[in-house]
């Protein structure tokens, strides 16, 4: 058995900074391009900014203006309903019962 004599390599590194042609050429034409157009004058835009409302978006506005106001009837029953509520209401006290009623629940087989 015969041993082999390890391999050396060498290897180069170009570390010089070179822009090729083609992207300086490029990017000269990007400044002067950026230049022409700082130099021109400022033209605003005249036209319109927002769209206008559709007539459907407008149906929908009226319809919601036309609910204002429809619950407050069931308000007043509901507010005078906690009120009946909250006066029938008794304190507890030290010697009263404090059981807590429930609700029993029944099930049911399916056959």
């Amino acid at each position: 058995m015969s041993k082999s004599k390890p391999q050396t390599t060498s290897a180069t590194t170009d570390t010089s900074q070179h822009i090729p042609d083609w992207l300086s050429n490029a990017g000269q034409e990007a400044v002067d391009r950026s230049v022409a157009l700082s130099n021109r004058a400022y033209t605003p835009y005249t036209g319109e900014v927002v769209a206008p409302q559709s007539a459907d978006t407008l149906q929908s506005y009226q319809q919601v203006r036309d609910l204002q106001g429809q619950g407050a009837p069931a308000f007043g029953q509901s507010l005078d309903a906690y009120g009946r509520l909250v006066g029938s209401a008794a304190p507890v006290t030290a010697g009263a019962s404090t059981t807590i009623p429930t609700v029993s629940t029944a099930t049911s087989t399916r056959t």
